[in-house]
């Protein structure tokens, strides 16, 4: 077993420490003050060349001497010797992984993940994130500027624009639909199922208008005709009632028999001169009766004549009027087509409506599945960084911020591990990224909140790795002391 040998450092005057060497955990005992911390910070120095180191009051100078190398220290440090072993301090601090110093898991998580991506060696590049949203000429379109000084800080920004733009996809895919739904309202109860045709339906209001206007003068027209002969029925028979001169035939025999006697009456008068006087008073008596039965002849032959139309308006046959049914027919079909044409501008606009509110259903469409791919896109930047922590060679990875793996009880948050399951976790990394000779130290406080059980897997553990762990714990011991500790054995 090889040993750490500590003279004059801080508090401690000598102090050897037994390092194992197959590994193991070497606890530091002593009362609040008596330089366990000191001492843990002097193997650091040693180790890894960082921190500060003071010589112990009145001593001119102190070493720390082990694992091959000696450190000096005087007014300033000086380290000689080919180290033999490794340290993480500087780059990674086990304690601050295991139990970083952050109450809320979340936040804890959070410095674990920007730890593990450290040192995974993964540089702040956006190229990393192209493929999340379809190439470079569209992430550049989303995060123009993607700088950031670790890639943590640069995915979280990057997941807050894809975020962003996100929400801003989905606020349009809202008043999308809002705006199809005014539409959709603004139809009313249109029925557009069955499409109405602006020229056909102007055409059936031709046609009904047509037929309706063509039976309505049929109706007319036989109600004119029954009227005329209702008014010739009954002039005929007030003139069959009143009339009282003789047929035209009779009156034909009379004015006959007054022009013969006219034409007798004149060679009476030519043959007798000298009855002159007689013939003349004859003849003006005949020439009276021919005018007074022309007169009646021709009344005769009128009224004859206007019996016949009379007879013919009583006897003739009058257009028959349209049927009950017809008129009721046509005036429906007239009622429906006026109806429908009346239709015709909210149809339109309805039609206008349902065209606009399917635009609108199409842009919810696009706008929600782009919001969907931004949301998987940020969540996806959790792909990434996973796939930095998987170089580590650890079965941690990330989801939606936090710290995971896979256990018997299934996904699980690595912050509600057990104290032990998370160091023996924690000390895996680290020798991963550091190899086997590597020397880490718990810090006191962590090592006091471990119960002997914990304890005990995590000294066989580190047995296991071969590396050596340097931790200190408080007792009621007046001086400093080191052992290591026992169950590692």
């Amino acid at each position: 077993m090889s040993t750490v040998e500590i003279k004059d450092i801080g508090p401690v005057a000598h102090l050897e420490l037994p390092i194992p060497e197959g590994g193991g955990i070497v606890v530091l005992h002593g009362r609040n003050g008596a330089g366990k911390t000191k001492t843990l910070e002097a193997v650091d120095r040693l180790t890894s060349g960082r921190g500060d180191v003071s010589v112990r009051d009145g001593a001119l100078k102190g070493a720390v001497k082990g694992f091959g190398a000696t450190l000096t220290v005087a007014r300033s440090a000086t380290r000689k010797g080919n180290l033999e072993v490794e340290s993480l301090e500087g780059r990674l601090s086990v304690a601050d992984l295991v139990q970083p110093p952050a109450k809320d898991p979340t936040a804890a998580d959070a410095r674990r993940i920007k730890t593990l991506v450290g040192l995974s060696g993964a540089e702040p590049d956006g190229s990393l994130f192209h493929d999340l949203i379809g190439g470079a000429e569209a992430f550049r379109e989303i995060v123009p500027l993607a700088e950031a000084d670790d890639l943590v800080a640069l995915a979280g920004k990057i997941k807050r624009e894809f975020e962003a733009l996100a929400r801003k996809k989905e606020d349009a895919a809202l008043k999308a639909e809002i705006a199809a739904q005014a539409h959709r309202e603004a139809i009313g109860n249109l029925d557009l199922s069955e499409p109405i045709e602006s020229e056909a339906a102007y055409g059936a209001l031709q046609e009904a208008t047509q037929r309706h206007t063509e039976l309505i003068e049929r109706q007319q027209a036989a109600a004119a005709a029954e009227g005329k002969a209702a008014e010739a029925r009954a002039a005929y028979r007030e003139a069959e009632a009143n009339y009282t001169g003789p047929t035209p035939a009779e009156a034909g025999k009379v004015l006959d028999q007054a022009n013969q006697a006219e034409a007798a009456a004149g060679e009476v008068m030519e043959g007798c001169r000298r009855k002159l006087h007689d013939a003349e008073q004859a003849f003006i008596a005949a020439t009276q009766r021919r005018e007074k039965a022309e007169a009646t002849h021709e009344a005769a032959v009128q009224h004859d004549q206007a019996m016949g139309v009379w007879q013919q308006a009583i006897e003739g046959e009058a257009p028959a009027p349209p049927d009950a049914a017809d008129i009721e027919s046509a005036t429906k079909q007239l009622t429906e087509a006026r109806a429908i044409v009346a239709k015709l501008p909210a149809y339109e606009q309805a039609k206008q409506h349902q065209a606009k509110a399917i635009e609108e259903d199409e842009l919810v469409d696009r706008r929600v599945g782009e919001a969907e791919r931004l949301r998987d896109a940020a969540k996806g930047t959790d792909n990434v960084l996973s796939e930095a922590v998987a170089k580590l060679g650890t079965p941690l990875r990330v989801e939606a911020g936090r710290l995971v793996l896979d256990t018997a009880r299934g996904a699980t948050y690595f912050h509600e591990l057990s104290h032990g399951e998370r160091w023996r976790l924690g000390l895996d990394i680290a020798t991963a990224v550091a190899g086997q000779r590597t020397v880490f130290t718990i810090p006191q406080g962590a090592w006091e909140s471990l119960d002997p059980q914990n304890r005990a897997e995590i000294a066989q553990h580190v047995r296991a790795k071969g590396i050596t762990v340097l931790t200190a714990e408080s007792t009621g011991d007046d001086g400093l002391t080191a052992e290591v500790y026992e169950d590692a054995k």
